[in-house]
């Protein structure tokens, strides 16, 4: 019994002392974080978000990166299987075929 009433005093005053160590305050009494209004809207911000990243101010995550790439290669082709034949011969004339195998 004594051990766990230690043990719970030290992990309690552990816990204050890191809290007051780094500023934090906690308690009934504590005063919630001021917040700052930025004026802009939520739409005016995606519009800025977006411009920068139509410019190439912002990096692109490798999720992002993933996702176009999926998109283009699901988005319906618009040269028919004829002519997509047709290409596949012309490049493998040339040697421009950079297919594994191929002879």
């Amino acid at each position: 019994m004594k051990t766990l009433l230690i043990a719970s005093a030290l992990v309690v005053t552990t816990f204050a002392a890191s809290a007051m160590e780094y500023g934090i305050k906690y308690g009934p009494n504590t005063q919630p974080l001021a917040t700052t209004q930025s004026g802009t809207t939520r739409a005016q911000v995606i519009a800025e978000y977006q411009a920068a990243k139509a410019a190439g101010q912002v990096n692109i995550t490798e999720f992002e990166m993933r996702q176009a790439e999926r998109a283009r290669l699901q988005t319906p082709s618009s040269m028919s299987r004829q002519q997509v034949k047709q290409e596949v011969v012309a490049f493998r004339g040339k040697g421009e075929l950079g297919i594994h195998g191929d002879k």
